[in-house]
């Protein structure tokens, strides 16, 4: 009774894991468009509290582009456009860039 238990339960773990990926998962309904961003760290990169960032992003359409970011806490901030950068048009297969920095109280 106990191993079938257990592997109920992972069976439950895995399922909810893969429902997990699901519900993130963007398809592209224009495949002819793309977005691409990256960091100046690469991906995977970890940022401590005080370091400057910078994100690049390009589109291989024009567009009109708006780039969320959030934090540990799940405060949610608008990064593109902004007070620098106020028109949220792009043109196509031109690389753009924002700078900040990690604001303190943020958890790596």
């Amino acid at each position: 009774i106990f191993v079938a238990i257990l592997i109920t339960l992972s069976m439950i773990t895995v399922n909810a894991q893969e429902d997990m990926k699901k519900s993130i998962q963007i398809i592209n309904p224009r495949p002819d468009f793309t977005l691409m961003i990256r960091l100046d760290k690469g991906a995977g990169a970890t940022y401590a509290p005080g370091e400057r960032v910078r994100v690049y992003f390009r589109t291989t359409r024009n567009a009109y582009v708006a780039i969320f970011g959030y934090d540990s806490e799940g405060t949610v901030k608008l990064l593109f456009p902004n007070q620098y950068q106020k028109n949220h048009f792009v043109e196509a297969n031109r690389e753009y860039y924002i700078d900040g920095v990690i604001e303190p109280g943020t958890k790596p």
